[in-house]
């Protein structure tokens, strides 16, 4: 049985390297997906902020850094 061969690549060894990267990048993926969640219940009140947060970060890692900028810029403002 031949082995999923990802962007064109052959060789067993590199293809294996590239398949343990492709699984690693979507791990961390899911754990920003989480982390974006968790964080969002700690900071927001309001649900429907949380799951827009959340389903921001299902664009992969943009979507999480994009939270961390905008949560970044409400503590820095001052509260009165």
């Amino acid at each position: 049985m031949a082995a999923l061969a990802v962007f064109g690549i052959n060789n067993s060894g590199v293809s294996t390297a590239i398949n343990l990267l492709i699984v690693f990048l979507v791990i961390i993926w899911l754990a920003l997906i989480y982390w974006t969640y968790a964080d969002a219940r700690r900071r927001i009140t309001d649900p429907m902020l949380i799951g827009c947060a959340t389903v921001a970060s299902f664009i992969p890692y943009v979507g999480t850094i994009i939270y961390m900028i905008s949560t970044q810029q409400a503590e820095a403002e001052p509260v009165s």
